[in-house]
C-alpha cells in the first residue's frame, strides 16, 4: 500500500505512522529513501516490513524514526482497554445477547438479525 507508486500522492514532509502490519509497505530502504528526499518528515513504526527486522538498518539510527518493537498496544490504559472490551463481549455472549460485529474477527459466524 505504501510503495513508490502511491508515495506520489502523499503531502511532502508527512508523518507515516504504521502499527498494521509490515507488509503495507514497500521496506526498511524505500522508507529510508522517503526521508531522504524529504517526502515523509517523520516515521513511526511498531511493525516491520520483515520481522525481526535488521537493526543495523540506517533507518534505526535516524533521528526523525520512531520505532517499537510490536509493543505499542501494551502500554498500562490499552491493555486495560483490551480487557475490558474482551469482558464486556464475553458477558453479552453469555447473556444471549449479540456482541459488537466490529470486535469479532469472524462476524460472519454471527446469526443475522
Amino acid at each position: 500500500m505504501i510503495n513508490a507508486r502511491n508515495v506520489e500522492k502523499v503531502k511532502r514532509g508527512a508523518t507515516l505512522i504504521n502499527t498494521a502490519r509490515g507488509p503495507v509497505i514497500e521496506g526498511l530502504d524505500f522508507l529510508h529513501e522517503c526521508l531522504q528526499q524529504g517526502i515523509f518528515g517523520a516515521i513511526g513504526l511498531d511493525v516491520f516490513p520483515d520481522e525481526p527486522p535488521d537493526t543495523s538498518h540506517p533507518l534505526f539510527r535516524d533521528p526523525r524514526c520512531y520505532l517499537t518493537g510490536h509493543v505499542a498496544a501494551r502500554s498500562p490504559i490499552s491493555q486495560q482497554r483490551i480487557l475490558d472490551t474482551m469482558l464486556k463481549e464475553t458477558l453479552a455472549l453469555l447473556h444471549g445477547e449479540m456482541p459488537n460485529p466490529s470486535n469479532i474477527v469472524n462476524p460472519e459466524v454471527l446469526p443475522r438479525p
